[in-house]
């Protein structure tokens, strides 16, 4: 498999990691935020391998940021 059809397939695992979050994120808050944060990075990742359009990229490192913030707001 080549890196850009991988990094195509990532898709999915992003996908399936929303959907597990968005599950858990009421009763474990940390541990939903967290899958958040990881499918946010593999999103910012492959959006630059895939050099996606600008408006991707800044789709994903905005998400990524709001994450990160929600994480320090709660563990404070």
């Amino acid at each position: 498999m080549n890196k850009t059809k991988l990094f195509e397939n990532f898709g999915y695992v992003v996908l399936m990691g929303l959907i597990i979050a968005q599950c858990v994120i009421g009763k474990w808050y940390l541990v939903g935020q967290g899958i958040y944060l990881t499918c946010n990075i593999i999103s910012v990742v492959r959006s630059f391998v895939l050099n996606r359009p600008k408006a991707d990229k800044i789709k994903d490192l905005s998400c990524t940021a709001i994450t990160i913030g929600l994480i320090l707001i709660a563990i404070k």
